[in-house]
């Protein structure tokens, strides 16, 4: 299980779309959406309520091909945890 700290990069590109849900999140946005954001930024473009900071949710980035579940708030709010695979969306 590969984690990621909210400083980094998210692994997309141009043909990703990126899907955030959650009890207080919630965002899809595809193409070069995500060039060059980071965890936190994409995390916080998600959050619908910023005075309930706190919660979970699931980001889901796929490619034409393949695709990753990513977890967030479960066991931190400092780690970004990879949690399964997707079969793409094409």
């Amino acid at each position: 299980m590969s984690e990621y700290k909210l400083k980094d990069i998210v692994p997309c590109n141009s043909s990703s779309i990126i899907k955030v849900i959650g009890d207080n999140y919630h965002l899809v946005a595809s193409g070069g959406y995500c060039e060059e954001i980071t965890w936190k930024e994409l995390i916080d473009k998600a959050r619908m309520n910023f005075k309930n900071k706190h919660g979970t949710c699931l980001i889901i980035i796929e490619n034409p091909m393949s695709g990753t579940v990513y977890s967030y708030g479960n066991y931190d709010l400092t780690t970004i945890y990879e949690h399964g695979e997707t079969k793409g969306y094409a």
